[in-house]
């Protein structure tokens, strides 16, 4: 019976790290919030983030008001927690959109 617990507990934890972000547009990385609005994330393992050896956020990045997905439009309306913490940027221009930014982001 513990062992079966452990081993939930575990899956669930992995399962919560595995996938860090609902969508990206190829630049940044986001999380649905409500049927029409996203905030930007952290990058985990988002796909087009090769950047040397490692996955991230590099270099000047300028975040959209609207990004479409899929047949969709989301309003940017945040930037998460630890959205670009301990990543190699160098500036981050924000759109009005954007009402909250997230701790340690």
């Amino acid at each position: 019976m513990k062992r079966q617990l452990l081993l939930a507990i575990v899956t669930l934890v992995c399962s919560l790290t595995a996938s860090s972000y609902d969508f990206s547009d190829g630049y940044i990385c986001y999380n649905i919030t409500s049927f029409n609005t996203v905030e930007v994330t952290y990058v985990g393992t988002a796909p087009n983030y090769h950047i040397g050896s490692g996955v991230t956020y590099t270099g000047e990045v300028v975040i959209p008001s609207t990004v479409k997905y899929g047949d969709r439009t989301y309003h940017v309306t945040r930037i998460g927690d630890y959205a670009f913490h301990d990543e190699d940027i160098s500036s981050v221009t924000i759109p009005e959109s954007v009402t909250s930014i997230g701790e340690q982001a």
